[in-house]
């Protein structure tokens, strides 16, 4: 049996007698399956990147659209000045507001202001047009960091009742102090409560929709150093006493 194995392998190895015609069916087999999946790949690939193109024009379509809309809602031609003035009982602060940039985010802030977008009081549950902002409390400071306001409930866990979706622009960054900002809980998570920067937070970036920026830093600086009890709380209220839309 020994010699049977020994013979057999020396007859296929030195016999002369070329490729096994097996293997070679196979192999031309298996080239001619890779030659057919590369084409169906490359027309697969080729159709994806169409189909890429045609959604990213699809988007800045409707991007247009809701830009235009938010406009006409805001009562205001595009590239006129939209600014938000905060009355606060430690100074004011004037914001200009980014329209351009967040038009959902701008719009959903100055119909809360204004009192002209319903929204669900978390405290009695009743449906309102109330001006938001107006009496509400900055319930966060933190300094060297921002000052975050805007919850009705004034303890980080209110606002209006509905959420909507991030408008994250890639060439706005927190690079600078007194920029406007919404808070979030996550993505997708925006209501009413926002933040005004008081440094440079990188950390940041593409983690929430900045809509504005904000003057009088000495203000919010001083916002920031005021004394803090739990979970950053002012130990006295710095009230938002109002929120003032101007469209000049």
């Amino acid at each position: 049996m020994r010699w049977s194995i020994l013979a057999a392998l020396t007859l296929s190895t030195t016999a002369g007698c070329g490729p096994d015609p097996e293997l070679v069916k196979a192999k031309d087999e298996l080239a001619a399956q890779v030659a057919e999946l590369s084409t169906k790949l490359d027309r697969a690939e080729r159709e994806r990147d169409a189909l890429r193109s045609r959604a990213e024009r699809l988007q800045s379509e409707l991007d247009s659209q809701k830009r235009a809309q938010a406009f006409v809602k805001l009562g205001i031609e595009e590239g006129q000045p939209l600014h938000a003035t905060f009355n606060t009982t430690e100074g004011t602060i004037h914001c200009a507001l980014w329209p351009e940039k967040a038009p959902t985010t701008v719009l959903n802030f100055v119909e809360l202001a204004e009192g002209k977008r319903e929204w669900t009081d978390p405290v009695t549950g009743e449906k309102t047009r109330r001006k938001l902002y107006d009496g509400t409390i900055f319930h966060r400071v933190i300094p060297n960091f921002m000052i975050q306001g805007g919850d009705p409930l004034g303890n980080g866990r209110g606002g209006p009742g509905y959420r909507f979706e991030d408008e994250i622009d890639p060439t706005v960054k927190f690079d600078k102090p007194g920029l406007l900002a919404m808070a979030n809980s996550g993505p997708n998570t925006n209501g009413s409560q926002f933040f005004i920067t008081d440094s440079t937070p990188t950390h940041l970036n593409g983690k929430h929709t900045i809509f504005g920026a904000c003057e009088e830093l000495d203000v919010v600086r001083t916002i920031t150093e005021v004394e803090r009890g739990p979970q950053d709380r002012p130990v006295e209220d710095v009230v938002l006493r109002s929120v003032t839309i101007a469209r000049k």
